[in-house]
């Protein structure tokens, strides 16, 4: 028993020492984005979809506070106030919101029960682990650059995904495709994934369950992948991956940690297909995430 305890104990140091020497650091944290490093960058919202006028204001909590953009006379950038967040400035010893639970594991034993990446994808077409393998037209494993610097992650397949068997590529996809483009990118080159790879009855939230089953999935593809960033759409994939229930609203635009890699939450872009007001705010997060790959 006792030489378990020293093994896993020098496994939590060897963890803790490969983040000192990756420059990753954990401070205290105020309560302000410094976002100065956007000064003068263009504005490529717009280049999401056309702007369409909201029709109804957006509950925000009011722990969120008051936010503040882009200055659009002059197109500079200035921080953003939010009560109770914490202070975030993008260099290159990153500081996380709030970092990851130290955990004596590291991501590769995510991946141990698969010999590749083949491998893990024929175990997911095959799984009929929860109950949504009996309504699925296709799996929705992933698609795109499997050594991927950057990867998305959403929620689940939807109708048009289910039926080609691809993520994203519905009305939702053709905007994540934009947003890519505007961060320097091209589909192929990222990777885009799911926390379901079946789709769930009228496009509902996954249930606990059918998260449970999947996201050990989910988890094997990062380890296999590698990102250096990971960007969450929406609040189903934030809650699954960070398994805390906190609002998408509250904590976008601060990165997160995942064993040592950044993860941004933002909103989903099924969610800026109906309030395309907030494609500003998730440009403002897409850059701070070119600002850590150093993509102009």
């Amino acid at each position: 028993m006792m030489e378990r305890d020293l093994s896993k104990f020098t496994q939590l140091m060897n963890y803790l020492e490969s983040l000192k020497q990756s420059g990753i650091r954990y401070v205290p944290l105020k309560n302000k984005i410094d976002i100065s490093y956007l000064t003068g960058s263009k504005d490529r919202s717009e280049s999401f979809a056309k702007p369409v006028k909201e029709e109804r204001k957006v509950d925000r909590p009011a722990a969120q506070g008051k936010r503040r953009g882009m200055d659009s006379k002059q197109g500079r950038a200035r921080s953003i106030d939010l009560k109770g967040d914490k202070d975030i400035t993008i260099r290159k010893d990153i500081e996380f919101y709030e970092p990851m639970e130290s955990s004596l594991f590291s991501m590769d034993d995510d991946r141990d029960d698969y010999k590749s990446f083949q491998d893990l994808q024929g175990a997911v077409q095959r799984c009929t682990k929860c109950p949504l393998a009996n309504g699925r037209t296709n799996v929705v494993f992933g698609e795109g650059n499997e050594n991927a610097d950057l990867m998305f992650i959403g929620e689940g397949p939807g109708n048009h995904e289910d039926l080609q068997g691809r993520p994203f590529v519905g009305r939702a996809g053709k905007l994540l495709d934009k947003m890519i483009a505007a961060m320097g990118f091209s589909r192929k080159e990222v990777y885009i994934g799911n926390i379901i790879k079946c789709r769930a009855p009228e496009n509902r939230d996954p249930l606990p369950d059918e998260v449970a089953a999947c996201l050990p999935y989910l988890k094997a593809q990062i380890a296999f992948i590698k990102p250096k960033v990971m960007v969450l759409l929406g609040a189903v994939a934030l809650r699954a991956l960070v398994q805390k229930n906190v609002g998408i609203s509250k904590i976008r635009g601060q990165f997160l940690d995942y064993h040592g890699v950044p993860l941004m939450p933002t909103f989903h872009p099924a969610y800026l297909l109906r309030y395309p007001a907030k494609k500003k705010e998730t440009w403002e997060d897409l850059q701070k995430i070119m600002a850590y790959l150093k993509k102009e």
